[in-house]
Formats: C-alpha cells, structure tokens, sequence
C-alpha cells in the first residue's frame, strides 16, 4: 500500500485512509460534495497561479540571460539569421512550457496520485466509477470537462447537485467519481447516543 491510499496493484484504487485508524476498513465509498470541491478547486487555482508566475519569471530571467527580450521579439523585425530563428524558437519552447503547466498540473496529478494538492488537502481522490485509477485519456478528458462546465455559466460545477451519483459534467465525461480518502464506519459503529 503506498502512502496515498493507492493499493500496489496499479489497475485498482483503495479508499483506505491515508493514516493508520482504528476504524476498520469499508468496502463502500463516500462522495464528495459541492463545498469540499469547491474548496479543493480554490487551493488548485491557487498553487497554479503561484506557480505559473514562479515559472513565467523562471523563463523570463533565462532569457534575459540569452539577451532576448520577450517584449520586443517581434518576427518582421527578425533579419531571419541563426541568432533571430533561435531567439524566436526558445520564446516558443518558453511560451508552451508556461502553457502546458496548467494542464500538466491537473493531469499529472490525477493519474500519478489520484488527486490533485488542493484534493489531497482535503482528503478527496479522483478515481474511475468502477474504483479504478485515471488513466491519460481520462484525465485529459476530465479536463476538458473542466471548460465545459465552465463556460455554460457554471452549471456544469453545480450538477454535483443534481442526483444522487454527485458526478459534475467532467465527472460524467471521464466517468469519474470524487470520492473521500477516508473510512466510513459501519452502522455497527457508529456510537448512538
């Protein structure tokens, strides 16, 4: 078992807890809902953009060293030598490079450990409705979704509420559940009061 819940075999997803507990374990998995997603989102979008300005500023300074000012790069100005198709190629490789971290960040994440940072956070993992890891396509799929729900006013993030499979549109895409990382106890014990 690793450290994040994941079982040796990659092909299935355990939702043991990541912390050894008395509880024993259940077979059954609980959803997550709207706020903690929400909540797992925001501290994403956080990371990413303090990432992406780290990174942008990391690009930035490896060109000043080059001497190639981003700004004032442009291609009619380029007398097409070696130096000016150079410059124009490493400001490319430096804009894809800043443009793939987003994505990069939320697909990585979701097939190599099953859940983002700001997932991990709050104890939610991204897997398969059939308990599976994420694979690739999935979680390329799966962020796609993301713009999609997105650009229909959002409504794509609020079908978390409709129905009781708490599956938004990107959910539905890649067939993929939110789930918690957590045990949920048997009726047998749970303490009534």
């Amino acid at each position: 078992m690793s450290q994040m819940g994941v079982a040796s075999n990659p092909s299935t997803v355990s939702t043991k807890p990541r912390a050894l507990t008395t509880v024993p374990y259940r077979a059954r998995v609980r959803r997550a809902g709207f706020v903690t997603r929400a909540l797992a989102l925001l501290i994403d979008i956080m990371i990413v953009t303090f990432g992406s300005i780290v990174l942008a500023a990391l690009v930035s300074l490896i060109l000043n060293f080059f001497g190639i000012d981003a700004q004032d790069l442009q291609v009619q100005d380029a007398r097409f030598g070696v130096i000016a198709v150079l410059q124009i190629i490493i400001v490319i490789v430096s804009s894809l490079a800043v443009f793939l971290f987003i994505p990069g960040y939320f697909i990585v994440f979701w097939v190599l450990d099953g859940a983002t940072p700001g997932k991990q956070i709050l104890g939610l993992q991204v897997i398969r409705t059939n308990h599976q890891r994420v694979g690739w396509i999935r979680a390329i799929v799966r962020y796609i979704g993301y713009f999609i729900s997105a650009i229909c006013l959002f409504i794509g993030f609020l079908w978390v509420f409709v129905g009781r499979s708490r599956q938004c549109w990107q959910d539905k895409l890649a067939d993929t559940i939110v789930v918690y990382t957590w045990d949920i106890p048997s009726d047998d014990e749970v303490p009534r009061g």
